[in-house]
């Protein structure tokens, strides 16, 4: 299941077991980074995915653009609008905030903001190379760009797209069950947008690899009091059964949210 990497499971599990961590002691974290005297400016990476989406989107930006010392990539991967929001507002009140990469969650910010599903499905790509250019900035690789939704379908759940969101397993094998799950949550829903298509399987993508990781080591879920949606529980359970994981309360809730936003 699991392709060739060169970290070992055992080191796997430590990485993304540092996602666990409270978000308050990650906020102080971040804070102490920023100093008024600072003078980088920064690329904002934000998801309410709470599982890692953020470190993805980073790592893309990284192997597309050569990014100079004086820019800094800023994660943000907090299970909290709320929060979110409070992050990026100290932040940009101490540093210049290039453009933010994310989740449209209604920031009302007055920088450039790239959505989620415009950036992976490359006319982000774009408008943020037309952004970096103004730093002498230039991308890597040039990209091909396309604008019906099919091919957006496609794109995004092929291997070059999917295997990017995910740091030790295979996106080939992961997308039928991805494609089930999104499926199987249609059936109750109705048509999910296109936006909320990619959030949604991105955050999926993040989560799978932190349960995975974190079966077998002893974990214990606190939250079972929450009561979750049963349609979500079962349109995920061949994922579930495919990859031998426990999808616990707060993930559902996680899904829950992201099919309600407003995009």
């Amino acid at each position: 299941m699991l392709k060739e990497h060169r970290a070992s499971a055992q080191q796997a599990y430590h990485y993304l077991k540092s996602f666990e961590k409270s978000y308050n002691e990650l906020h102080e974290i971040e804070t102490k980074k920023i100093t008024y005297t600072d003078s980088k400016k920064v690329i904002v990476t934000a998801c309410i995915s709470g599982c890692g989406a953020a470190i993805r989107l980073k790592r893309i930006i990284e192997e597309r653009f050569q990014i100079p010392d004086n820019i800094e990539i800023v994660t943000m991967d907090i299970s909290s609008i709320s929060a979110l929001k409070e992050r990026i507002a100290k932040l940009s009140s101490t540093r210049e905030v290039i453009c933010i990469i994310g989740m449209d969650v209604g920031l009302e910010i007055s920088f450039p903001f790239i959505s989620i599903d415009e950036f992976v499905l490359g006319n982000g790509i774009q408008r943020l190379s037309n952004i970096l250019s103004n730093y002498n900035i230039n991308q890597r690789s040039s990209n091909k760009y396309t604008n019906t939704e099919g091919e957006l379908e496609d794109i995004f759940f092929s291997r070059e797209y999917l295997s990017n969101y995910l740091f030790y397993l295979d996106g080939e094998k992961l997308a039928p069950y991805l494609r089930t799950c999104i499926e199987n949550i249609e059936k109750s829903r109705g048509r999910v947008r296109t936006g909320k298509r990619i959030m949604l399987c991105i955050h999926i993508c993040a989560m799978v690899e932190k349960l995975l990781f974190e079966s077998g080591n002893g974990n214990k879920n606190k939250n079972r009091h929450i009561k979750t949606p049963q349609d979500i529980v079962n349109a995920l359970e061949p994922l579930a059964t495919a990859y031998h994981i426990n999808i616990p309360p707060e993930e559902i809730e996680m899904i829950e949210q992201i099919l309600s936003l407003a995009i």
